[in-house]
């Protein structure tokens, strides 16, 4: 309450004064206001009082009792500034509940409803001009029933999802709001425009309905945050506590752990320090809790794992691994050996560099697969074909490899005697269209590779016939290839593989080949990508037969397509070898290079330029045979020698058939059984015909032959000897 009265406070009584509240009473109508407050007393007198006189009204501040329509105005914006004074929280209590109740005590309905709605409907009874209905007709709102309470309309808003509810400036009734507004201030120039205030909140306000309705006033409906947000625990760590880990964390990794050049991590932009494989977290947890002996020093377990995980980073316990670079492998072994060595900074440089040369490498593998992508966007949508000059330019990337074999039948739930059998083997090819980042699944089994029972299945042949079969089907118009691979010598870096090459440059298929092998140890690349999410599916199903690998495996990986052996009949097994062979020349210093280049010259034929490192020393190597004239004889055996031979599937051997017959038999399911016997037999070779051998019996005794009496010799017989007497 102010210090300094005015002089409204002359005409009510003063009963009670606490906790700083003032209760007061009219002395004309004897109206009670437990929180009295000028501007309220001055508004009773000139507005609600019905007894008082025109002496209090002029002493309240008004000369007499007509209102000009500026006046007006004035008067709406001083109803709605004396709203702000009920924020109080006093006033918004159990007071002020009563004290609604009080004025309503000595108010008729006509008043009552005039208020209501001069309160929710923006001081409308001001206007009494004014129908509500057309006003409401343009933006299609709802008038709200004027006997309506402030918690009703307060549920309307809530059931209605209006975070903004009815006493915003942005609420359902604001429009017509602002046009009385326009309105009011085009037709009186006159009238100073007030500044555009904030709904203020009503005189009575339930308390479920108080918090929701601060909410939607200062704007937060939607952005509620925790009131502890931001603060500080009482247990939480201290900054001692934390460098006292990290502290321990550095140095055992500067005495026990190994700095690898490797790039620097994201978090810390520091180097990798890897701690040897033997080591667990929980043991250097030990550690560093027998260090810190000090009471309150050590933090708890997972503290430490926190701190560990958010600031040191980069020191790491290596992981155990496999198919590692045996140069990386090498070049470790020495770094990681005893400090005294000599060597250990030399091979730490030559570590460097092998690493920045494989990063190199990968950096130029991915380089040409972004850019055949951005070349592929400019295919015809109709014809999936390339003009003849964007074909010119085009590159087709392709990346090839083989995975893993699997063992069929092969099952969820495996049962522990068929590890010590051989199952059947379903060897997978994978070949990846870069271009398009589409997966091509290559499915054979031991009856319809190379060889009996699949003993060139990984070879030279094997691969270039796929590879063959492949180019046959897709061909978008490109006139450039790039191929990757890995650095097998015998499936993919030889030159059966460079002469196979050469031979599509001279029929005219491409005008130039590239392809280039990975280092070894650093051939991770999209093939194995695919092969990691087929390996996933396969795991998670049971397989019996051959033929549910593409049926219920390869169809589940997304952006693929399968290819089986038996229900393809243009795939065939191609001898590549031999026909490249005579062909074409060998690469001298192949396993040395690992990027290699082909084109075609008019007088020299196809010319192959190999080197080590993209952009170092080059070798050329003219390719074919015939154009070097080195053998007249080779020459002639060219011209007598037929195009490329097909090979025939090997198949079962009896041996294998009949080990698929009846150990691994009994782990195929119940219902597959004589599916996998007929697909078994059908692969087998024939038995051999058996002659059943007559019954022996025992032969007679041959009769000696009789002498013929012609050709008995005349010789005397010799004499008979006498007995003698």
């Amino acid at each position: 309450m102010a210090n300094v009265k005015g002089p409204a406070w002359n005409y009510f009584e003063s009963l009670n004064v606490s906790r700083g509240n003032e209760e007061v009473k009219c002395r004309f109508c004897g109206k009670l206001y437990k929180s009295a407050k000028e501007d309220r007393l001055v508004d009773h007198l000139l507005k609600q009082c019905p007894a008082v006189s025109n002496e209090a009204k002029t002493a309240a501040g008004h000369p007499d009792t007509t209102t000009t329509l500026p006046q007006l105005v004035a008067q709406v914006e001083g109803d709605q500034d004396g709203d702000d004074s009920s924020d109080d929280e006093s006033e918004i209590g159990d007071d002020a509940e009563d004290k609604s109740d009080d004025e309503k005590e000595y108010m008729s309905v006509e008043e009552q409803e005039a208020r209501k709605c001069g309160e929710i409907t923006y001081c409308l009874p001001a206007f009494p001009d004014i129908d509500v209905t057309e006003l409401n007709d343009v933006d299609e709102q709802p008038v709200p029933d004027r006997t309506f309470t402030e918690e009703d309309i307060l549920q309307m808003d809530v059931d209605n999802n209006d975070d903004v509810g009815v006493f915003s400036n942005d609420g359902p009734d604001a429009g017509w709001w602002q046009e009385i507004e326009t309105e009011l201030f085009d037709e009186n120039p006159e009238i100073p425009q007030p500044q555009p205030r904030r709904r203020t909140q009503p005189r009575v306000l339930h308390r479920s309905h108080l918090r929701a309705w601060k909410l939607v006033s200062n704007g937060s409906f939607r952005n509620l945050q925790h009131g502890l947000a931001g603060a500080k625990g009482t247990s939480a760590l201290k900054k001692p506590q934390i460098e006292g880990v990290l502290r321990f964390l550095v140095e055992y990794g500067s005495l026990h752990g190994l700095p690898v050049p490797t790039v620097q991590g994201a978090s810390t932009g520091l180097p990798n320090v890897y701690l040897p494989t033997k080591l667990a977290k929980v043991e250097l947890w030990e550690k560093y809790e027998e260090r810190m002996v000090g009471p309150g020093q050590a933090v708890k377990q997972q503290n430490f794992y926190n701190i560990w995980d958010k600031y040191a980073r980069h020191i790491k316990i290596r992981r155990a691994h496999t198919d590692m670079c045996n140069v990386c492998d090498k070049l470790f072994r020495i770094y990681h050996g005893p400090r005294g060595d000599t060597g250990k900074q030399t091979a730490k440089a030559q570590w460097e560099a092998h690493l920045e040369h494989a990063a190199q490498q990968r950096a130029q593998y991915r380089e040409k697969v972004l850019m055949s992508k951005l070349q592929y966007k400019n295919l015809d949508p109709e014809t999936k074909k390339f003009s003849k000059i964007d074909g010119r330019t085009a590159v087709r990337v392709v990346s090839f490899d083989f995975a893993q074999s699997v063992g069929l039948p092969h099952h969820t739930d495996q049962a522990g005697a068929i590890y010590f059998k051989s199952p059947l083997g379903v060897h997978i090819f994978g070949l990846v269209d870069e271009s398009n980042s589409w997966v091509y699944y290559f499915f054979m089994n031991k009856s319809n590779c190379i060889g009996l029972d699949g003993k060139d299945s990984h070879g030279p042949n094997s691969v270039l016939s796929m590879l063959d079969f492949f180019l046959k089907l897709s061909d978008n118009g490109e006139r450039n290839l790039c191929i990757y691979a890995d650095n097998c010598t015998g499936q993919n870096k030889n030159r059966f593989t460079m002469g196979y090459l050469a031979h599509l440059i001279k029929t005219g298929r491409y005008d130039t080949k590239e392809i280039h092998f990975l280092p070894p140890g650093h051939t991770k690349f999209s093939p194995d990508a695919f092969f990691g999410l087929l390996k996933r599916i396969f795991r998670r199903f049971s397989i019996n037969l051959p033929h549910q690998m593409k049926t219920e495996i390869a169809t589940k990986v997304a952006s693929s397509h399968t290819f089986d052996k038996d229900e393809e009949p243009e795939w065939i097994w191609k001898d590549i070898k031999t026909f490249a062979e005579d062909r074409y020349e060998s690469v001298p210093g192949i396993n040395g290079s690992d990027h290699f280049k082909l084109h075609r010259d008019e007088e020299r034929g196809v010319i192959l330029r190999h080197c080590a490192k993209e952009g170092g020393p080059t070798t050329e190597v003219l390719m074919e045979a015939a154009k070097n004239k080195t053998s007249i004889v080779r020459t002639r055996k060219l011209v007598r020698q037929a195009p490329v031979q097909v090979l025939k599937t090997g198949g079962f051997s009896a041996t294998r058939a009949k080990e698929l017959l009846k150990p691994v038999l009994q782990h195929v399911t119940y219902n597959k059984q004589d599916e996998w016997k007929k697909f078994i037999t059908t692969n087998a070779p024939a038995p051999p015909a058996v002659a059943v051998p007559k019954r022996r019996t025992a032969p007679a005794p041959p009769n000696p032959p009789t002498p013929s009496p012609s050709l008995q010799p005349s010789v005397p017989a010799p004499p008979k000897r006498q007995r003698k007497k």
